[in-house]
């Protein structure tokens, strides 16, 4: 449906600063009076900026700019606004303004127009990137077409294809110079745009989703596993349960790890836009779909922060949808620690500051590993045992296990402790073998559940014991120290039943679930 020649379409813009996708309105209105160029609507220093920019580019683009006063309004007014990428849209306001003022009967392009690219002096159009987040306010929009820099249209379009391959996304012009816009505003023009997931669009292009999601080893290089290590590995891998592994130096911590990252499934679409929602506002690529965190990360770099008016996600949120390795875990600061109850009992994030508190999501599958004592070795091994004997005091040693706070242990599902070699008369477990087994669990799980059991909250929990009577009578049977503790131990319980095959867990698979959930053997 087009408007009437007298109607000007509605302007549209990205509401940058926020994770969640939101669209800006660009309102303008003139006057007869001192020519004067005012901006409001609570614009920030780059925005307030753009008067001089989009001034220079008309007029260097050989177009009219009013000789009157004209009032541009940035809505909603009480939401500050941040970034270069509204200039387009801005200019495109004074545009048509111009064209109303003088009297010009351009037919509407379209009822609603979405724009997001920088303007240079010159009326050259800068790229400006976060296309995931601009398709998705614009679709809120409910936009016709979208206008962006030809420099931003590869990006757009990669976006398009990952984000949103079943979606019918506005058409996209991507221009060159702010002189095509005058004719880009015709309807041919608008008619003959492309959709920015339009694969005949760069039919040359490798698409990003037929990449791979993170650099972990080759499947057909990683070696074998301990069946008892492999099968810790399966059980947290089918059920996206989170584990902490403690064991000495040597012993084959990191490539357990790398087993865990490649047992990884492929990520939702909907994880996927929230992934590049989150990358995209910290510049960061969301190609990896694993965040690897040091001993010496802080607590603002784990959290995120929001300053200068600038809400900035940490690792806990750039890890939303994957996996967050912790490299010695025990070593971290024990701020960063503490940092993670939230996350591991919410999947949300929360940054309070002067101006308000702000919730981030950060759903992922915590992996940690660590040694047993400061000096990495195995406290009372023999010299014999192949593994390094502990060097440190017994004092030492209860000092560094009591970094692992109650609460935070409480949290993870599965801790396990590694304290002997592995025994050579025992088969190493192939990857190819424990890969098999985790998909056809996983398929399991999601046949009699919906989810991962490590997904479900505790009210789906207690919904489920609701319907299965027998399973509370066994659950109910059992002394918990939490009921965090006991919702963690049922959880084990269900992923365990499905890795032997059967629907509902039996009483090994609850005395299983009982000793996996136990800090140290």
């Amino acid at each position: 449906m087009r408007p009437s020649e007298t109607d000007s379409p509605r302007i549209f813009t990205l509401l940058n600063g926020v994770i969640d996708p939101r669209f800006q309105e660009v309102e303008i209105s003139s006057s007869f009076q001192i020519p004067h160029f005012q901006m409001i609507g609570l614009p920030g220093p780059e925005v307030s900026e753009a008067k001089d920019r989009i001034r220079s580019a008309i007029e260097s683009s050989g177009l009219e700019f009013p000789k009157r006063k004209i009032v541009l309004n940035l809505s909603p007014a009480s939401e500050r606004k941040n970034g270069t990428g509204l200039d387009l849209a801005m200019a495109i306001a004074v545009i048509l303004e111009t064209d109303r003022i003088e009297g010009k009967k351009r037919p509407p392009v379209a009822d609603r127009l979405f724009a997001w690219a920088e303007l240079g002096l010159s009326g050259r159009l800068k790229g400006v990137g976060s296309p995931a987040r601009a398709l998705a306010a614009a679709l809120l929009a409910k936009a016709d077409v979208i206008f962006i820099a030809e420099e931003d249209s590869e990006i757009f379009y990669h976006a398009g294809r990952k984000l949103f391959p079943d979606t019918v996304l506005p058409k996209v012009r991507a221009l060159s110079n702010l002189a095509e816009m005058s004719n880009a505003l015709l309807p041919n023009e608008w008619e003959s745009a492309d959709q920015p997931n339009d694969p005949r669009k760069y039919p040359h292009l490798t698409v990003a989703t037929d990449l791979p999601e993170h650099s972990a080893t080759s499947d057909s290089k990683l070696l074998p596993l301990p069946p008892a290590l492999a099968r810790l590995l399966e059980i947290a891998a089918a059920g996206a349960h989170h584990f902490l592994l403690l064991g000495p130096k040597g012993i084959g911590k990191s490539l357990a790890l790398e087993w865990f990252l490649a047992l990884q499934p492929e990520l939702e679409p909907e994880t996927l836009r929230i992934r590049a929602f989150i990358s995209e506002m910290t510049g960061k690529s969301d190609a990896i779909s694993f965040r690897r965190v040091s001993p010496q990360a802080k607590p603002a770099a784990l959290i995120g922060s929001f300053s200068a008016g600038r809400l900035r996600p940490g690792e806990f949120s750039l890890a939303h949808g994957g996996v967050l390795l912790a490299d010695e875990f025990p070593e971290w600061h024990r701020d960063a620690r503490e940092a993670l109850r939230e996350p591991l009992e919410r999947k949300k994030i929360t940054i309070t500051r002067v101006e308000g508190a702000y919730e981030l999501p950060c759903d992922f599958i915590f992996a940690g590993n660590g040694n047993l004592c400061p000096c990495g070795g195995v406290p009372g091994s023999p010299m014999d045992s192949g593994l390094p004997a502990c060097r440190c005091l017994p004092a030492d040693r209860a000092r560094y296990f009591s970094r692992l706070s109650g609460p935070i242990l409480d949290r993870l599902d599965l801790v396990f402790t590694l304290r002997s070699p592995p025994d050579p008369s025992i088969p190493s477990r192939a990857f190819s073998e424990a890969k098999s087994r985790v998909w056809e669990t996983r398929a399991r799980l999601k046949k009699n559940h919906g989810t991962m059991p490590g997904k479900m909250t505790a009210g789906d929990l207690e919904e489920l014991l609701t319907r299965s009577p027998d399973l509370r009578k066994k659950l109910d049977a059992i002394r918990f120290t939490s009921f965090r503790d006991r919702h963690k131990t049922l959880r084990l319980s269900l992923t365990l039943a499905a890795l032997h095959g059967r629907e509902a867990p039996g009483l090994d698979d609850f005395r299983e679930a009982r000793l996996l959930r136990l800090p140290f053997d």
